[in-house]
């Protein structure tokens, strides 16, 4: 798969990223990922590998937040996200 194929959506890969990081709960029940948890250190790391495979620079923050980045000469784009949660 290409680098611009990563980068369209698609239904299947979508959910299935969403069925990863369901995976990383504290309750086998439920869906619970505090902050600074292991849970969430470990849906850092699998966002981080994501944003890396799609051609980001990837890294956590000093809070547990993920920060993704695009540069090129033209112009710079990035993301922040946290993924921390209790459902």
């Amino acid at each position: 798969m290409s680098a611009a194929d990563r980068l369209q959506p698609d239904a299947e890969r979508i959910m299935e990223r969403c069925d990863a990081l369901a995976r990383l709960s504290a309750q086998p029940d439920g869906l619970t990922r505090v902050f600074l948890s292991p849970q969430q250190r470990a849906a850092a790391e699998l966002v981080c590998g994501w944003m890396r495979e799609a051609g980001m620079q990837a890294r956590t923050d000093a809070i547990g937040n993920v920060v993704g980045r695009y540069r090129s000469e033209e112009h710079t784009s990035e993301l922040q996200s946290h993924h921390d949660l209790v459902c």
